[in-house]
């Protein structure tokens, strides 16, 4: 199945308490929608916003926008990406 990634940006003002009910409608809308896996998110600080890059397992990228629409938490694109050293990759031992 394609993966995508999600860049999100979220507004530093949210308080501690929306920012957890924006986890609880992406948990609420994950299950809406079985077929999309979420593999993994990574955040970072910035002066005006807390941004993401999410990644996922999805059937397409329409699914995707659907499930991040009812996620009702802002992005700012939607990429299909590859993924070039897979899990099974091992990294030769130098001894």
């Amino acid at each position: 199945m394609p993966l995508f990634v999600i860049r999100r940006q979220i507004d530093r003002s949210l308080s501690d308490t929306e920012l957890e009910a924006l986890t609880y409608r992406a948990i609420g809308a994950s299950a809406e929608f079985p077929s999309i896996r979420w593999h993994r998110s990574y955040h970072w600080q910035e002066p005006d916003a807390l941004r993401s890059t999410c990644i996922y397992e999805a059937p397409s990228e329409e699914a995707l926008r659907k499930h991040a629409s009812l996620c009702a938490v802002p992005f700012s694109e939607i990429r299909e990406v590859e993924e070039f050293i897979g899990e099974d990759h091992v990294v030769p031992d130098e001894n």
